[in-house]
Order: structure tokens, then sequence, then C-alpha cells
């Protein structure tokens, strides 16, 4: 988001790991699957920088669930590419 950030208003982006706030800015017309797909990302970065989480964050993830989120993530990132052009 940060990148999209930087070519739409010619400025860095407000410093944030909150994906569904920076998505909130550069007004995209994000999709209600993609806003669900970023929220649940979000989840999983900020949970996973404090060391209490990572144990349950573990728990919470098995191959199947990594395999969906990191084929969406890159159907996701597909379509935030196709929005710099």
């Amino acid at each position: 988001m940060q990148w999209i950030f930087l070519k739409k208003f010619s400025k860095e982006a407000p410093f944030s790991h909150n994906l569904v706030y920076l998505n909130s800015l550069v007004e995209l017309g994000t999709s209600d699957s993609h806003l669900k797909l970023i929220a649940e990302l979000t989840t999983f970065y900020i949970e996973g920088r404090y060391p209490a989480y990572k144990k349950k964050l573990s728990a919470m993830i098995n191959k199947e669930k990594s395999s969906s989120i990191l084929k969406r993530t890159e159907e996701l990132f597909k379509w935030l590419k196709s929005k710099l052009r």
C-alpha cells in the first residue's frame, strides 16, 4: 500500500503496519473479499510481532490455511499492481 500511496499522492504514506488503514487512505474501490484478506493479513502481522502471540498464531494456521492465504495474497498483489498503471 505504501507504494500506491506514494504514486497517488507523491509523498510517503504515514508509518503504519495496519493495511486496513493504509487501504482506506488510497481509496482503491477494494472489493469485500480483498478487504477481508487485508484485515486478516494485518491481524497476522501485528500479532506475529509479539512473542506471546507466536504460539497462538502457529496453532491457528495449518498447511491448508496458509496455502489459501498465500494464493489469495498473490491475487491481491496482482490487483494492487494493476492499480499502479
